[in-house]
């Protein structure tokens, strides 16, 4: 898939017209099968042979069923996960920094909210463990880019980060997601079996390194708040305030002006 083909995806790509095709089973192909299962399915060793090449969908056309499913099922695994994740980095950690901040200190805070948000963010992780392995359904798509790295084989984004290496998988996964699916991707098999004794390090190192990162993270876009707020007059903030969003607006504004005028010298021949 072309870089310009990407992009066009991942416009189409949003979380509610997602989950509401999987739901409702609609024949309108869904954008995660027409960009990332494809890539998938294609990039999968022999153990997938059986199941038919499926390239990505540029018609009604549907795709292989087997393939199809598979999809739906994913698609609702990564948008409640998405979602749920969200809701835990985004609104727990600031939560919990602030509130210890104002009981121990703006200096203190940090490291007494580090382990109660360590410990929550285990448990939570470990019960996603448990529950992937009960369920034997791979949820969010980790099988399918295991058997990518192990095989070796595929282009694109997923097959670049299947070969990345343990090391950097670990890290980046520790950061952008969760200790649940750090530790799914770097145990060894596909069998949904537990956790092996290297499994649990890895699960304990991805807590303290996933921790580390979000407390740090929070912490230092708070006190770069409560400066603003100190030393800013109240015109200065509403500006800063304004101008992010001027910013979205002039972009877009300047697309739609750019594909207008691409539309129309289509429609009068001169490319």
């Amino acid at each position: 898939m072309s870089k310009k083909e990407g992009s066009q995806v991942e416009k189409r790509l949003t979380l509610p017209r997602l989950v509401s095709e999987a739901a409702l089973n609609t024949r309108e192909p869904l954008p995660l099968v027409e960009a990332v299962v494809p890539e998938l399915l294609n990039s999968a060793p022999q153990k997938f042979a059986g199941t038919k090449k499926v390239e990505p969908a540029t018609s009604v056309a549907p795709i292989e069923e087997k393939g199809a499913k598979r999809a739906a099922r994913i698609g609702v695994g990564v948008t409640v996960k998405y979602w749920y994740d969200q809701a835990f980095d985004n609104g727990v950690y600031p939560a919990a920094i602030l509130a210890a901040q104002q009981l121990f200190g703006a200096a203190l805070g940090p490291l007494v909210a580090f382990v109660p948000l360590g410990l929550l963010s285990a448990i939570v992780s470990y019960g996603e463990l448990k529950a992937y392995d009960w369920s034997k359904k791979d949820w969010l798509g980790i099988e399918l880019v295991k058997k990518i790295r192990e095989g070796g084989t595929g282009e694109g984004l997923i097959a670049r980060f299947a070969r990345l290496g343990d090391v950097p998988a670990f890290f980046l996964l520790s950061i952008f997601t969760d200790p649940f699916v750090t530790t799914a991707y770097l145990r060894k098999g596909s069998d949904f079996s537990g956790l092996a004794p290297r499994d649990k390090r890895i699960f304990l190192a991805s807590v303290f390194v996933s921790n580390v990162y979000w407390t740090l993270r929070w912490t230092a876009i708070i006190s770069v708040v409560q400066l603003a707020l100190a030393t800013l007059s109240v015109p200065m903030l509403l500006l800063l305030s304004v101008l992010p969003i001027t910013a979205v607006l002039y972009k877009l504004y300047g697309r739609y002006i750019f594909n207008t005028h691409k539309r129309g010298r289509k429609g009068s021949g001169k490319e």
